[in-house]
């Protein structure tokens, strides 16, 4: 997304804020982390394509919209909808509107030109890391 000059961008891509050096990813996560690039990649362009970012949206409201996608999943289970379903016209369930946020948060960061796999990758070694440390008693 191209932002207007006159619209302060959401952030800095070239200076993704708290990921530290790229030399702390293990190598073990790279192919992870290529794949969730490309599919988030490919998000990205159908949503431009598709005419989503043509006005511009606020953070809060790009959180707005992923909101509405995590309540028709709850309102799914409250209906006791199959997980997912394919097989209507318009595919519905839990899983399906967990899908679009999952997606619309992978366009989100497309549009900012950050990486959530490396995000994802980072948080999941934070977590582990903690994980260690209460195991080891030193909550």
């Amino acid at each position: 997304m191209e932002q207007e000059k006159d619209k302060a961008p959401l952030h800095s891509a070239d200076q993704p804020q708290g990921l530290g050096p790229a030399q702390e990813m293990p190598e073990d996560y790279a192919g992870l982390i290529r794949e969730l690039d490309g599919l988030q990649g490919q998000v990205h362009e159908v949503a431009v394509g598709t005419g989503q970012w043509e006005d511009y949206r606020s953070e809060t409201e790009n959180h707005a919209i992923m909101h509405v996608d995590l309540a028709k999943a709850t309102v799914a289970v409250y209906q006791n909808l199959p997980l997912y379903d394919f097989s209507e016209l318009e595919p519905r369930g839990e899983l399906v509107e967990l899908a679009d946020c999952a997606l619309r948060i992978l366009d989100y960061c497309g549009s900012l030109g950050i990486s959530l796999a490396q995000v994802l990758v980072r948080k999941h070694l934070h977590d582990k890391r903690m994980l260690d440390r209460k195991r080891r008693g030193k909550s």
